[in-house]
């Protein structure tokens, strides 16, 4: 679950905004236990915020969607910078029906936070995450007092 006060989503040491302009997905495709989706108002792709508790190093887990088996491949290398103050590691990789660009904000003791933005294949994923929209987006995510997060 994520805690929702003063206009800002909650989960660990993370707080985010629900971006303007989207749709939340009321019927994601996955299970977000510690999640939430965002649909650009055209519909032309999708925002994932999700927290995850128990996780390997963001590298790993970055590259298990560039694995041979997933059908993806790397379209930019898995890069370490810093936003707000966290280490995160960012990648984008494309298969044969989405591209997607991945930040993963290390929180430490196995803790993540990934924003993971999504388009259909054809679309172009690196002009798309470096977009003022998505830009905003990744930058809108900071550090804030620990909240404990409580799955179902």
């Amino acid at each position: 679950m994520l805690f929702y006060k003063n206009g800002l989503f909650h989960a660990g040491s993370i707080s985010f905004p629900f971006p303007d302009g989207f749709y939340l997905n009321t019927e994601p495709d996955c299970q977000l236990p510690a999640g939430i989706e965002a649909i650009a108002a055209d519909e032309s792709y999708h925002v994932l915020f999700e927290f995850e508790e128990i996780c390997e190093d963001c590298v790993t887990e970055l590259s298990y969607w560039l694995e041979p088996d997933t059908g993806y491949h790397a379209i930019e290398p898995i890069e370490a910078v810093f936003i707000n103050g966290f280490p995160v590691y960012q990648c984008t990789y494309g298969g044969r029906i989405t591209s997607s660009y991945e930040a993963r904000f290390d929180l430490g003791s196995g803790k993540q936070f990934s924003l993971a933005v999504s388009c259909d294949a054809e679309d172009d994923i690196v002009s798309l995450k470096n977009t003022e929209t998505v830009q905003r987006i990744l930058h809108s995510i900071k550090k804030s007092d620990p909240v404990l997060t409580f799955y179902p």
